[in-house]
């Protein structure tokens, strides 16, 4: 076996406490279930999640704006202009 220290926020650690007695877990069993989960997956398992786009986003929404302001893209508020647009065709 081997120990493991960490810091956490007070709160969070008895707020996650109170939740693992409900359910009957220890605290060092669900660490231990959570590093056997990231054994298994090879990977942090939860989604993580970035609402940051990637600088090739930033680049093509930057170009879509460009595109837009240049006339070389159609821009439709309604449905009733986008048909209007491809009935006049």
């Amino acid at each position: 076996m081997a120990n493991l220290s960490v810091s956490i926020d007070r709160g969070l650690k008895r707020d996650v406490e109170n939740i693992l007695c409900s359910l009957g877990i220890s605290t060092n069993d669900a660490i231990n279930l959570y590093f056997n989960r990231i054994r298994e997956s090879s990977g942090i398992p939860v989604e993580i999640v970035s609402d940051i786009p990637t600088q090739d986003t930033v680049m093509a929404m930057d170009e879509t704006i460009n595109d837009i302001k240049n006339g070389n893209i159609k821009v439709f508020y309604n449905s009733d202009d986008v048909m209007n647009d491809l009935l006049s065709d």
